[in-house]
């Protein structure tokens, strides 16, 4: 069954059901599933991109960063050959 299929056939039932405390169980563990999996994709990302995320975290921590504004001005010089 697709995501679209499961969606319709949960609008489907949530539509039946006419309980109050019922519908608000239901909303109520959904909105926490929803709440616990949003934007959390740590799990699903390789060795190899964790690694370098914490690298990353790490040298921000020692004040190696730079400004977004230095970063566009880089990106600009290297890849101006290569934009439109």
């Amino acid at each position: 069954m697709t995501a679209i299929q499961l969606k319709t056939n949960l609008h489907s039932f949530i539509d039946n059901i006419n309980d109050k405390t019922a519908l608000q169980k239901i909303y109520s563990f959904l909105k926490k599933t929803a709440a616990s999996t949003k934007d959390d994709y740590w799990d699903e990302l390789s060795e190899a991109e964790k690694s370098a995320i914490e690298e990353g975290l790490t040298q921000l921590d020692m004040g190696k960063s730079l400004s977004f504004e230095t970063v566009i001005k880089k990106a600009k010089k290297r890849y101006s050959n290569r934009l439109l």
